[in-house]
């Protein structure tokens, strides 16, 4: 699960506005209902 911050946010390390970091299910959860992320979908891979 991938989220995109929209504002600062100490998550393990500082998380600035605009950078996009993996969590679990539950931790994305939990920084999209407070606020302070939203939801993203991984980029697909290029074919190898």
């Amino acid at each position: 699960m991938a989220v995109k911050f929209l504002k600062p946010c100490q998550q393990g390390t500082l998380y600035t506005k605009g950078e996009i970091a993996g969590f679990d299910k539950e931790t994305e959860a939990a920084l999209v209902k407070q606020g302070f992320a939203e939801a993203v979908k991984p980029a697909d891979k290029p074919n190898a």
